[in-house]
């Protein structure tokens, strides 16, 4: 059975309103970064540091709203994008699950790359 056009909107809407908010706060992880860099005995390119402490920061925090808002409201029942009596309900769980351990793989993946890509910054000066 294919799924409504509501479920798309319900759940793209919650991981855009998820990466607005880790957006929003990773800047303040990018700054911590570069001031980090910047007292550092190495000879670093702050900026740089800076630019993927953000990309860091986007990553951890959306995987830290995801973890609270997302996984928590789909196993306890608050946020759903489907209905408990929908005749698509199977099918709308397993791909909203899905969705959301694809998420979880790539800000995963995104935060250990940046993770890496800092301490070579770092280091290398």
């Amino acid at each position: 059975m294919k799924l409504p056009v509501r479920f798309w909107v319900h759940l793209l809407s919650h991981l855009v309103l998820v990466a607005i908010l880790a957006g929003l706060l990773a800047g303040w992880v990018g700054t911590f970064f570069e001031a980090l860099a910047g007292h550092s005995g190495a000879a670093t390119d702050g900026a740089r540091v800076g630019d993927v402490g953000t990309a860091f920061g986007f990553c951890m925090l959306a995987l830290l709203l995801l973890g609270a808002l997302t996984v928590t409201g789909e196993l306890f029942g608050l946020a759903r994008p489907y209905s408990r009596d929908a005749p698509y309900r199977n099918e709308a769980q397993a791909m909203y699950r899905k969705v959301l351990l694809i998420a979880v793989a790539l800000l995963s993946w995104g935060g250990l790359a940046s993770a890496t890509l800092i301490g070579s910054l770092m280091r290398s000066g």
